[in-house]
């Protein structure tokens, strides 16, 4: 097999909608319609667990949430419409010194839709629809940390664990898109700082739009069942059942992602069911250096199958559009195929960058058990490469 010569691989020194089930009082208002299932009769509390209570006005609706943790418990969760009006949820915490976690369960037949703007300033927002989520163009979302899935929780679970586990599956075929801005910011708090965190997780996960997570955590990742630690090593423990039938973590041409002195993970987890199985970026991935503070991007797909088309199938592959780049941090891009079969591909078409800044040095490695592509503007050796795979043209074994 001969390496592909491709790209440059480089390391060098309308309405608010929130209907929540059962609150007669607000179910008859025009904009935000709000029925909850008020597991407190008499009270105002809104929420399955913990305390959270709403008020709407104009086109805004808050929910203000007075305890750590909370379940609210929705029919439907849309924010805004195609017409371009601006409407937006605030999630208040009443302890702004502390975080606050909110679980929305959402129980829609239809993709939970978001035009407007979400505001979780002190808090960490979980959004679950087991038939995908959109966060449309013009959107913007602000948040100590977003969990956006396809995977269900229990709301016990979810409550009383500090390490929540989404077992249950969704739409096999279930799909978060991101066409807007998801920012996160924890320096409210010095114990969340890089721990915020921005996890896309769901059979196929595409990211046209920008997300800003500047020393903290993005994980775009394709499976349907996950664990997390927020305040441990922040990573995903995912998995991939066999009832999903395709894969898909994607970055588009418009598509950023930046995440300067923090981390970036694209994951696409091994579903034995699954043919097409494939992290593809066409746009820009960026984890730089920042106040000496080295970035680090990831990206591992585990597949199986028999294509050997890494363009539209199976690995990892990087257009000729695409830009991974980790100045004075560190790039990992692995492709394998499970139980030993070669189906692991990783094609660079584009751009991957670690170039060194002041002390702290650039490094790039990629593997996978079959194949990889790389192009003509390779530096390797001394300056951080090393490219493990059959035909490939730098550092191979």
């Amino acid at each position: 097999m001969t390496t592909k010569n491709r790209g440059f691989v480089r390391s060098a020194a309308g309405f608010l909608t929130a209907v929540l089930f059962a609150c007669p009082a607000l179910a008859a208002t025009t904009l935000p319609v709000t029925t909850v299932t008020n597991t407190n009769p008499g009270t105002t509390n809104i929420a399955t667990k913990g305390t959270v209570t709403s008020t709407t006005s104009g086109t805004t609706m808050d929910f203000n949430q007075s305890s750590t943790k909370a379940v609210i418990d929705a029919k439907s969760f849309n924010v805004g419409d195609h017409s371009g009006a601006s409407e937006t949820v605030n999630f208040n915490n009443n302890s702004p010194a502390t975080t606050m976690y909110t679980l929305v369960n959402i129980h829609d037949a239809n993709p939970t839709k978001v035009y407007g703007t979400i505001n979780d300033a002190h808090g960490v927002l979980y959004l679950v629809n087991t038939n995908g989520i959109n966060f449309k163009d013009g959107s913007h979302v602000n948040v100590a940390g977003l969990i956006a899935t396809t995977s269900r929780i229990n709301a016990d679970d979810f409550y009383n664990n500090d390490k929540p586990v989404f077992s249950s599956s969704g739409s096999a075929d279930g799909l978060i898109v991101n066409d807007g801005t998801i920012t996160v910011n924890t320096d409210y708090d010095t114990n969340m700082k890089g721990h915020g965190l921005v996890a896309l997780v769901a059979p196929r996960v595409v990211n046209n739009g920008v997300i800003n997570a500047n020393y903290n955590r993005v994980h775009l990742a394709s499976g349907d069942s996950f664990g997390i630690d927020l305040m441990g090593d922040g990573l995903i423990n995912l998995a991939a059942s066999d009832s999903m039938n395709e894969q898909l973590v994607k970055v588009g041409e418009q598509g950023k992602i930046y995440a300067d002195g923090g981390e970036i993970r694209m994951t696409a987890a091994t579903a034995s069911n699954v043919v097409d199985s494939l992290i593809n970026v066409k746009g820009l991935v960026q984890a730089n250096s920042i106040d000496n503070q080295g970035g680090k991007i990831v990206l591992t797909s585990s597949v199986v199958g028999t294509s050997t088309d890494y363009t539209n199938k199976q690995g990892i592959y990087v257009a000729q559009s695409g830009q991974i780049v980790a100045d004075g941090g560190s790039i990992e891009i692995t492709a394998n195929g499970v139980n030993n079969v070669p189906t692991g591909l990783v094609n660079v078409d584009g751009r991957v960058q670690a170039d060194t800044v002041g002390t702290n040095t650039g490094s790039i490695a990629l593997a996978s058990n079959q194949q990889v592509g790389i192009g003509d503007g390779v530096a390797g050796g001394s300056d951080g490469l090393y490219a493990r795979g059959e035909g490939t043209e730098n550092g191979g074994s």
